[in-house]
């Protein structure tokens, strides 16, 4: 509670008063990557103070700090607009996406650079943070990492404003964006900037195949499973048993037991297991492997080249986050998304109709169908219409109130990656906000 305290205290001052000096400018510029060599688009990276207080260099010695990794759309960077990329976990690094969904770069079957045809910086500016403290290259300071949601909220808010600062975005349109549990980081760091008065150009908050209403979301999943065939009848019934108990826990025990998250998890768990299927994306056989981006992050020659801290191991998932977070995932934060709709804040929420998660399709039409915003009737007004791209239909999209929704057939989980063409409906929502 102490520390959540201070960190909205250090968002206030970032806020309110004008930035301390900090690093040199251009001091974070990225020229050359190994393996690829000399990079084609203006980059930028190095860690941001996750505090009021700038760092006393690009590595962030001094204090705790956030890794980030810009990518301009063009020379004129300054001025397009920017996505903020988030993967979510709790305790996920954000280069899951940089490096094989949407970002400027994939790695090849020999471990090197290739860049991505499918990248979003054909729409936007890229930029990813490793959040909260103790994720990916966010390495612990001094053995401090993120206690909770709200704090690891106060730090990426402060982060972002130094980036801001020091790469002269104050210009561009900032669109925050988060897959799975990046659903609730979006937009509790769009709230925390709006509540500060950050020097920050918000333009919108897009939730992709989002964790938002876990009570709501997690009592689809059993439906979304036997109408794709994927379980019995029979089964339906049990899980539903499972379901009951679930809300049962959460209304005696509270959202923030561990007992009662781990019977509603278990009912994702337990379809994964009779079904046989990978339930990031049901026609999928399974996830790729990413071993090659560990091990790319953590070649010395890359520390460098990034301006990452040299010391520690670089992994895609944080153990000692998700158990710091363990308490806050079953937490609803559509009130959250709601309250940036009636600030006038768009919002865009996609999903893959083949993601069989607990953020499958089902769950996500209904918290949006129990939110109470403004607009709310102007979207329920809203048909659904087709949306195409060179006459193929990819999905399915209704726009009203404020908010977007984007369903996307043959994509799951990792929708981006799925679909490269999310970066055109994307594109589309981005003009329309601005």
């Amino acid at each position: 509670m102490r520390r959540t305290l201070l960190g909205a205290l250090a968002a206030l001052l970032v806020a309110a008063t004008p930035a301390a000096a900090d690093v040199t400018p251009g001091a974070d510029r990225v020229t050359n990557l190994p393996t690829l060599g000399l990079v084609a688009q203006p980059q930028f990276a190095g860690y941001a103070s996750a505090s009021s207080t700038p760092c006393g260099d690009l590595q962030c010695t001094d204090r705790a700090g956030l890794f980030y990794w810009l990518v301009g759309q063009s020379t004129d960077f300054a001025t397009r607009p920017t996505i903020l990329w988030s993967n979510g976990g709790p305790g996920a690094s954000s280069m899951y996406g940089f490096l094989s969904e949407n970002g400027p770069y994939v790695l090849g079957p020999q471990g090197g650079l290739v860049p991505s045809v499918n990248s979003w910086t054909r729409v936007a500016n890229y930029l990813a943070f490793d959040h909260p403290l103790g994720v990916g290259l966010s390495f612990p300071f001094q053995g401090q990492i993120a206690t909770g949601v709200q704090d690891g909220a106060d730090e990426l808010a402060s982060a972002v404003q130094h980036v801001v600062a020091r790469d002269g975005l104050q210009k561009s349109p900032l669109f925050l964006t988060g897959e799975s549990y990046g659903g609730t980081y979006m937009p509790l760091l769009a709230k925390r900037l709006l509540d500060t008065h950050a020097p920050v150009d918000l333009g919108g908050v897009v939730i992709v195949d989002g964790w938002v209403a876990p009570e709501t979301q997690v009592g689809t999943t059993a439906q979304y499973a036997v109408t794709h065939g994927l379980i019995d009848q029979a089964t339906k019934r049990a899980l539903d048993r499972v379901y009951a108990r679930c809300r049962q826990q959460l209304r005696r025990l509270g959202t923030g037991s561990l007992r009662a998250q781990k019977t509603c998890y278990s009912i994702q768990d337990k379809i994964a297991t009779i079904s046989g299927r990978w339930l990031g994306n049901i026609a999928q056989a399974g996830d790729i492997d990413y071993t090659p981006i560990e091990t790319y992050l953590n070649r010395p020659d890359v520390r460098t080249a990034i301006h990452a801290q040299s010391g520690g191991h670089f992994t895609l998932g944080s153990d000692a986050i998700a158990d710091a977070y363990a308490r806050d995932v079953m937490r609803d934060y559509s009130g959250v998304v709601a309250g940036l709709l009636d600030r006038g804040v768009p919002v865009m929420v996609i999903t893959g109709l083949n993601d069989g998660k607990d953020a499958n399709f089902l769950g996500t039409r209904r918290w949006i169908d129990r939110m109470r915003w403004k607009g709310a009737a102007r979207y329920a007004r809203s048909a659904s219409e087709r949306w195409t791209i060179d006459g193929s239909i990819l999905g399915y999209r209704r726009r009203g109130g404020g908010l977007t929704t984007l369903e996307v057939l043959d994509a799951g989980h990792l929708a981006p990656r799925d679909q490269p063409h999310i970066a055109d409906a994307l594109a589309e929502f981005m003009a329309a906000a601005g």
